[in-house]
């Protein structure tokens, strides 16, 4: 599928930054990010789109229970959570109808942060971003998502002089936001911060569309929210002890980001899929034995859980090793198998974080008796980034322990 605004993105590109097609690469990026900043004056309003499927959403300590729309409104002078309903078929729509809501938004630009699960709560987003910026004139929008859905494909991205290949659902996404304007013109979203894309190819084709679009990973800000910095202050004889786990190549860097945090060395796991059966093994299993010798507890950080496999290949070799297991990841996307893969007598604890709340979240919740799981909250956190990323050096250091996606760090 060819990309239908090529040539304007082309001309966005050439015009703003004097990147030419198909040769975005990460500095121009954050150049591209902090053009209009200068412009800005006040500081946003944050707006939380709730999950609509979780039976309680928190903020501030503030506890807002599904259904009871009393609770949604202002916490603080300029932080609104507002709901949203899912509809029978599928569409999803953001409740917008927060008293004060309309005043505050004249004039001012919108921090708009929210899971973007599906394609419906994206249709929600754009829906909500329109009306700020059609009928209540707010100056910009810029989108955090926790998560943006479509986000686990690598490399499929590939820049040429003629067109961009069938893209998967993360650029058809990304595509969309990027290609939605307002009736008299104008973007209906002016800028977009993901979470743990997983793939830096989609920051290339949002910029190389003329999208301002950046990357978090939460590696240190999760280390801090758990105290695992004490450990870089441990004797070396016991931080020996333990180990951080790449749980495959391409979460290596991360992995090795988050082991320096702690102090501890990193352990590579090589998992190959049987391309008959689709089975994942250890490619590399007498190495890792050998390796993990005298270790305790492994730590094993990744952006998502789908079916637990890559975590349950761990747990397996850490058994036979009488090794303990922490897992920790940020999308909490459970799907499959995954409470039988997880619920392992090696796991230790499994943390999560509530950057996507999915039903299959509170079902997993509901039926994992057995696994000690611990929710970590993001929302006060991401609010604290974006208003830093409203005005703020982008290759600054930014709040909390949160850190640029590995993309950008050039």
């Amino acid at each position: 599928m060819a990309v239908e605004k090529s040539g304007q993105a082309e001309a966005i590109l050439a015009q703003l930054t004097g990147i030419d097609r198909g040769q975005v690469d990460p500095s121009e990026a954050l150049d591209f990010w902090t053009m209009g900043n200068e412009r800005v004056a006040d500081s946003p309003i944050t707006v939380f789109l709730s999950p609509a499927s979780i039976e309680e959403f928190k903020i501030n300590g503030a506890k807002i229970g599904e259904g009871d729309l009393a609770q949604f409104g202002w916490f603080g002078e300029d932080m609104a959570v507002v709901p949203r309903v899912v509809y029978q078929d599928g569409a999803t729509v953001a409740k917008l109808e927060i008293e004060g809501l309309t005043e505050k938004l004249q004039g001012r630009g919108v921090n708009l942060i929210v899971s973007i699960d599906d394609e419906n709560v994206l249709g929600a987003v754009l829906g909500a971003a329109r009306w700020m910026k059609e009928v209540n004139r707010a100056s910009s929008v810029t989108v955090i998502a926790s998560r943006l859905c479509g986000l686990r494909q690598d490399g499929i991205f590939e820049s040429n002089d003629k067109i961009v290949p069938e893209p998967p659902t993360a650029y058809e996404v990304i595509d969309r936001i990027a290609s939605t304007e307002l009736k008299g013109g104008g973007d209906v979203i002016d800028k977009l911060i993901v979470g743990e894309a997983h793939s830096g190819e989609a920051f290339e084709y949002a910029n190389w569309l003329g999208l301002q679009m950046i990357g978090l990973t939460g590696y240190k800000w999760a280390a801090d929210q758990l105290g695992y910095k004490e450990f870089k202050e441990l004797p070396e004889e016991i931080r020996k002890r333990f180990r951080v786990a790449a749980p495959d190549k391409n979460r290596h860097q991360t992995a090795n980001s988050f082991a320096d945090e702690l102090g501890l060395e990193v352990i590579q796991c090589k998992k190959c899929r049987d391309k008959f059966t689709g089975e994942l093994s250890v490619e590399n299993g007498e190495q890792m034995e050998k390796e993990l010798e005298g270790v305790e507890e492994i730590f094993m950080f990744d952006d998502e859980i789908q079916t637990g496999s890559t975590s349950k290949l761990i747990l397996d070799l850490s058994l036979k090793l009488g090794i303990k297991v922490t897992v920790i990841a940020m999308h909490a996307n459970f799907v499959g198998n995954s409470l039988e893969n997880l619920n392992h007598p090696a796991l230790k604890e499994l943390v999560v974080t509530d950057a996507m709340m999915p039903p299959q979240l509170i079902r997993f919740l509901d039926q994992a008796q057995n696994i000690n799981v611990r929710i970590l909250q993001t929302g006060d956190s991401l609010a604290r980034v974006g208003d830093y990323l409203w005005k703020g050096d982008v290759r600054g250091e930014l709040p909390d322990g949160w850190k640029l996606d590995p993309w950008f760090r050039v």
